[in-house]
């Protein structure tokens, strides 16, 4: 090579240069089979919405053309499983394709044809029925046909296109790096594939495995599935016609046997809700759920703004539904054009609403190329919201028309909302006017608000006049003994200037709070807080409508002296300062390190000791939750407030001033504070009581012998 020759291939290899990819063929192959698809059963779900796709153009083309191949043939899909030979082999009535489109659409990896058709007729459409053919489409990248290749060793495809002028042929592939095409005999219009099933895949040639596949994933395919086997053939029975003869000459058994679709074909969602009946609506949710009851609640939404969503929800009516349902998994049935994309899909939704069933099913979604998984985009985000804010909607509808179903609804689900307030700041302004609590002020009307409930009867004529489903059933105050913070606040004296809450570890013992004292005999409202979320509740939620939240267990409350009214009577007697301060100094001494500090209650009336938390120390919310979520936990030592006023206290300063030594004062000390912890819900071993309480009873026994 001469010096020149050199210097210009030099000069070429520096310049900048335009090379196409090199492609290996039987790998991304078996990429597409074995490594993007999770679940084998998806090959079917391909396959039909492919051939969904060959029916929905074929009724596209009749619509203006019926110079067709087979133009009255019946728009279906026929899969047919041989045991012996161990085939699937899925045939359609549809668009089919010629020798071109065979290489242009199995020959071309990734490549629609579906896609290729929406694009080239969706521009210009006016007619209602064209449109709805459009919209079924259902392919998107072209890879679907190839997870076949996930069960299948060999596959066959034979197609006739639609055009009279064009032949039948044959496409067949191993999965290698070639196939091989070839002319071939087929009369009627459309595609017939056959799969040659491996060996590890024999359990799909069964009529029972395909139909359960097509029952999940496309038993909403607009267009019927038919499923049979081949049969071995029988051997001929000798029998003499006449005794088979019927009295009007037919030939028993001779009547041909109507198939049946495997698929449903009707998606319910999709249709317009004022199509739908009441009864059609439960009967769908016990298909999805497999609930004997009726759900409390449903939403059914079409719309095409801020997406296009197709979607119905259900609220059940127990939390835990029949055992003999199917697993309560959360998500909802995530569907794209009537097939299904995800069983559970968890992303739709907050967390604090994984109680709500039902089916999305929406065009506009970001779906991966194996159509398994959704992505993440704003998109996405819009679903979400819109689903979201509509359920807010029905709850806050319902809550405020529907009082007595919405008890109901808040004793099942009530903990979800919570959770939503406690692990979700942004979700206040939507669901602070949900929540629901017992009170002080509902336990005394809730027996009043059940006397003024409608009777029976009165009901059954609101059900067959409408009443409440048109928002005119009054909403009863504090249904079922529950307020919510609206009530509340609407409650409030012009001087109180806080909402009130006592923690309990059930109604009875919440009730029973001394720490209520004060403010019965002040007639102020306190809410019930029983839940085991409700101490995190409230370390989230500070205020609501500008009143800050306060816990009656708080040592610095700044209320205003308490007139005490009744209850005042039984604190006329006090202890002397002196005799005070001994049984004081004798309380320190008998507990020790198992209390803070002891001292004189401002607030308590009919109690005779409290334990409340002492200033600087953890929040008495934040001590519960890590009292229920720890196993080891130990309750730290609270300040025991002694009333002065209280007869216990009184006669024990007394006898404690007249005899010291008197033995009945330490377990009377020790059951004072027993109590007060069983009420508070710290009480670490309840059997630790007996001893004292057996003592106490000794001595109460003896003193009238």
């Amino acid at each position: 090579m001469t010096k020149t020759k050199e210097a210009n291939a030099k000069k070429t290899t520096k310049k900048a240069q335009n090379l196409k990819y090199r492609t290996e063929v039987k790998q991304l192959l078996d990429i597409l089979a074995h490594s993007l698809y999770t679940d084998r059963d998806i090959f079917l779900r391909e396959l039909i919405s492919n051939a969904s796709d060959a029916l929905n153009r074929i009724q596209f083309e009749l619509l203006t053309n019926r110079d067709v191949v087979d133009p009255d043939a019946e728009l279906a899909i026929h899969i047919v499983v041989d045991e012996n030979e161990k085939t699937i082999t899925i045939s359609d009535t549809g668009i089919g394709m010629n020798r071109d489109e065979l290489v242009a659409n199995l020959g071309t990896i990734a490549r629609s044809g579906a896609k290729s058709f929406l694009q080239g007729t969706e521009e210009g459409l006016n007619a209602e029925e064209a449109q709805k053919n459009i919209s079924e489409i259902i392919g998107q990248f072209g890879v679907g046909f190839y997870s076949a290749f996930m069960v299948a060793a060999e596959i066959t495809v034979t197609s006739r296109s639609y055009r009279p002028e064009d032949e039948a042929w044959s496409w067949r592939s191993t999965g290698s790096s070639t196939f091989r095409l070839e002319p071939a005999e087929k009369s009627s219009r459309g595609t017939e594939i056959v799969l040659k099933l491996k060996p590890d895949a024999a359990e799909y040639a069964s009529t029972w495995k395909i139909e359960s596949i097509i029952k999940k994933h496309s038993d909403y395919v607009s267009f019927p599935i038919f499923v049979s086997k081949v049969e071995e053939p029988e051997e001929p029975k000798a029998t003499d016609p006449a005794d088979a003869e019927d009295d009007d000459g037919t030939i028993e058994g001779s009547a041909e046997k109507v198939p049946t679709p495997v698929n449903k074909q009707m998606a319910i969602w999709r249709q317009q809700p004022s199509a739908i009946k009441a009864d059609e609506y439960d009967e769908f949710y016990k298909q999805l759920t497999y609930d004997f009851e009726k759900p409390l609640a449903h939403i059914h939404l079409v719309t095409d703004a801020p997406a296009d969503i197709r979607t119905i929800l259900f609220i059940p009516s127990k939390r835990e539904r029949n055992i003999m349902g199917m697993s309560q998994n959360e998500g909802l049935r995530l569907y794209s054009r009537k097939v299904l994309i995800q069983e559970e899909c968890k992303d739709l939704l907050p967390e604090y609403f994984r109680f709500v069933v039902g089916v999305v099913d929406s065009e506009d979604l970001p779906l991966n190329v194996s159509r398994e998984t959704v992505q993440s985009n704003p998109m996405m985000r819009q679903i979400r919201k819109a689903l979201t804010g509509r359920i807010n909607r029905e709850l806050k509808k319902m809550a405020t028309k529907k009082a007595t179903k919405y008890s109901k609804f808040w004793a099942e689900f009530g903990v979800f909302l919570k959770e939503g307030v406690a692990t979700d700041p942004s979700s206040h302004e939507d669901l602070l006017d949900l929540l629901r609590f017992h009170s002080s002020y509902s336990a005394l009307e809730g027996a009043a608000s059940d006397a003024n409930s409608a009777s029976d009867d009165e009901k059954a004529t609101d059900a067959a006049t409408g009443a409440g489903e048109d928002g005119n059933e009054e909403k009863k105050e504090s249904s079922d003994g529950l307020t919510s913070f609206k009530e509340y606040v609407e409650r409030m004296g012009a001087e109180q200037e806080a909402i009130y809450y006592v923690l309990g570890d059930d109604l009875k013992s919440a009730e029973r709070s001394p720490h209520l004292d004060y403010f019965r005999a002040n007639d102020i409202e306190v809410l019930y807080l029983v839940d085991p979320i409700d101490g995190y509740m409230t370390t989230m939620l500070r205020e609501y409508d500008g009143k800050p939240l306060k816990n009656v267990d708080d040592a610095n409350l700044d209320l205003p002296d308490s007139d005490k009214k009744e209850d005042d009577k039984q604190g006329e007697e006090k202890v002397a300062q002196d005799d005070f301060e001994r049984l004081m100094e004798r309380v320190k001494e008998v507990l020790g390190s198992r209390i803070a500090d002891v001292a004189e209650s401002k607030q308590l009336v009919s109690s005779p000791c409290r334990l409340v938390t002492p200033e600087g120390s953890m929040d008495r919310d934040l001590q519960r939750i890590m009292r229920l979520t720890q196993q080891d936990y130990k309750a730290p030592s609270k300040l025991l407030e002694l009333n002065r006023s209280h007869p216990v206290i009184v006669n024990l300063a007394q006898i404690l001033a007249n005899s010291p030594e008197e033995s009945l004062v330490t377990p009377a000390i020790e059951q004072l504070f027993a109590n007060a912890q069983l009420l508070d819900g710290t009480m670490p071993n309840p059997a630790e009581m007996v001893d004292h309480i057996e003592t106490l009873l000794e001595t109460a026994v003896a003193s009238k012998v």
